[in-house]
């Protein structure tokens, strides 16, 4: 059996880096972003072709109450540093060599703030491969909405291994 893995958008707890992704029957990231501004596409292609020449999707300060960014003293400092971001991170598989990952320890880390269902299966993949799962209370950018708790965390899961 070959050590070449190919998982949709990173390793087996990975999905589209999202909270509305949606995977097509063939396992790829579909609609991934989803605009909150009226009258502006909401799939990921639609904002690709619209508003980043095909290729990327703009940085859209409606993003942050998707991922969680409800502060707005926070939002008002995040949102002027939002960068496009390439369309085919969204649509297309990583392909590597994951030998040389295989001896490391792997943890995945769920936001629960908004809970997002759609990543429930990211989690079970990962306890799937053996992965710790650990949980903060925030959305996907928890370094910036709980720089401690997150702090924290990763110093536990990097310490010494264990929790």
């Amino acid at each position: 059996m070959s050590s070449r893995a190919r998982w949709p958008s990173g390793p087996p707890g990975a999905s589209p880096r999202s909270p509305s992704s949606e995977r097509s029957s063939s396992g790829r990231a579909s609609a991934c972003w989803t605009s909150n501004r009226p009258g502006r596409p909401t799939g990921t292609r639609a904002l690709a072709a619209a508003d980043g020449d095909g290729w990327y999707l703009p940085a859209d300060a409606s993003f942050l109450t998707q991922w969680g960014i409800t502060d707005e003293e926070l939002a008002a400092w995040v949102a002027p540093r939002l960068t496009a971001f390439p369309l085919r991170c969204q649509t297309d598989a990583v392909d590597f060599d994951q030998g040389p990952l295989a001896a490391l320890p792997a943890s995945y880390v769920r936001h629960t703030r908004p809970p997002l269902p759609s990543l429930e299966r990211s989690a079970d993949r990962a306890r799937e491969h053996g992965w710790d799962v650990h949980s903060l209370p925030t959305g996907h950018d928890m370094m910036l909405e709980d720089p401690r708790a997150t702090a924290h965390l990763l110093t536990r899961v990097t310490g010494d291994g264990t929790v």
